[in-house]
């Protein structure tokens, strides 16, 4: 639940402080024990997936640079 990850896991993910190691296993557990957990985060991360392209990525950067450059 640090840096980016947040943001780019979204919901398809159960986020846990890497600092502590009994909330990772927890997490761990969780997705082993439970299949429909595990199959619900592979079908919200598959969907994820798609808004992270390296088009998308590009044109992203790409308006970053335009807005800088222009002063807008």
């Amino acid at each position: 639940n640090i840096t980016s990850l947040p943001e780019v896991a979204g919901d398809a993910a159960i986020l846990v402080d890497p600092m502590k190691e009994g909330e990772i296993s927890d997490a761990m557990a969780r997705i082993w024990k439970q299949p429909s957990l595990r199959d619900e985060l592979t079908g919200k991360g598959l969907v994820r997936h798609r808004q992270f392209t390296w088009d998308r990525t590009a044109e992203l950067l790409w308006n970053s640079v335009k807005r800088a450059v222009e002063g807008d």
